[in-house]
């Protein structure tokens, strides 16, 4: 085995989104007899025990100042770092931006991790200029990149992503992303609410799934309360959408923590993610873990694991007539309802964060082996 850095722009065991998937495989190959170190910002938060060596990097607390500061601050502790180690694999978590400088003199020991690709959907889909410009301009970086040395979550988002890479772009390994299923417990509730969990940003387009839920209300089609969970930058625009809209059921929750979030799961009929785009919406499979219907939107990464009326149910995007038609058909049949639930519990087993991590480690070690002989 050898000695892997890995460069996060989060600290990794925040144990959400991206950070849930870095973390998990980091362990699996610090348990393997791998030399495994981070370089991340510093947090509050405690650290957990493990073999696993930080190198942090002192930041702000807000969201951007921190990745701006990791950017910088973080070249000459990369330095450092590099020549106390002399890491066997340099992994750059990078969605949506590199890790420029890493690669300079280290192009040979680079791996990229990539979450997703927006090209110019960024402009649609983030919120703030900076993540806008920024992320268009961190992509095209990839054109410079070997696909050999890159990994993306999805066959959507490597097909998105190859456009970009000039170099062996079909080379580029898929492992798809997990959750850990046994944190969800299945529970089928024919009675309980309709449930979306998600950041509120533009991209996941919550602002569709009220106008659904309105055209519903409107013609006295639901007896159940509407939960929007999660915070965001769209927050007060969709509350005052629901206001405008004269919702007389509908729940802002706002940010909820991870206990809360199974039991939402757990006590919810129905799942529903109207986003624009996934990488791969890792949401999704929570709810189906938990036995909650999905329905979601016809988008590159959710077509990668829902299938309509199989595991779920998929309305085109931004069709606010369809999403409000498939739930009133959802609310009028439970028995069809319980198969999708049961079928998406077994599409969540099938993606449990073991195997993404063991396939990982998999790719990793032959890349390793390559790069040795």
């Amino acid at each position: 085995m050898g000695t892997i850095l890995f460069l996060n722009k989060a600290p990794p065991y925040r144990h959400t989104g991206a950070e849930q998937i870095v973390w998990a495989t980091a362990t699996h190959l610090a348990d393997s007899g791998w030399d495994v170190h981070f370089l991340c910002p510093d947090s509050d938060e405690p650290m957990p025990e493990t073999s696993i060596t930080f190198h942090e990097v002192g930041t702000p607390d807000s969201f951007f100042a921190e990745k701006a500061a990791f950017f910088l601050k973080g070249i000459p502790e990369f330095r450092r770092v590099c020549r106390r180690i002399d890491p066997d694999l340099i992994y750059d978590n990078s969605s949506p931006f590199p890790f420029l400088y890493a690669y300079l003199f280290n192009s040979h020991r680079m791996v990229t991790k990539v979450h997703a690709v927006y090209g110019l959907t960024a402009f649609e889909n983030k919120d703030h200029p900076i993540t806008k410009i920024g992320t268009l301009v961190g992509e095209q970086f990839y054109r410079a990149l070997d696909g050999d040395r890159m990994l993306s979550i999805s066959e959507s988002t490597k097909h998105r992503l190859g456009k970009l890479v000039r170099s062996n772009p079909n080379e580029i390994s898929v492992v798809h992303n997990g959750i850990e299923v046994d944190q969800f417990d299945y529970k089928f509730s024919p009675d309980g609410p309709v449930l979306s969990l998600c950041e509120l940003t533009p991209r996941k387009n919550v602002g569709m799934l009220l106008r659904a839920w309105a055209e519903l209300e409107q013609q006295n089609l639901v007896d159940r309360e509407l939960v929007i969970a999660g915070d965001g930058p769209r927050r007060d625009e969709l509350e005052s959408l629901a206001s405008e809209l004269s919702l007389s059921n509908v729940t802002f929750r706002g940010y909820v923590p991870n206990e809360e979030k199974i039991q939402l799961f757990r006590e919810s009929f129905c799942y529903v993610l109207p986003t624009k785009m996934e990488g791969f919406g890792l949401s999704n499979l929570e709810a189906m873990a938990s036995g909650c219907v999905v329905v979601s939107t016809d988008t590159p990464g959710v077509r990668d694991y829902l299938r309509d009326g199989e595991n779920g149910r998929m309305v085109p995007s931004n069709d606010v007539n369809a999403l409000a038609n498939v739930l009133q058909e959802l609310f009028g049949d439970p028995d069809d309802a319980e198969g999708l639930a049961k079928a998406g519990r077994v599409t969540a087993q099938e993606h449990d964060i073991s195997n993404t991590v063991a396939h990982e480690g998999t790719v990793l070690e032959e890349l390793l082996a390559r790069q040795n002989e």
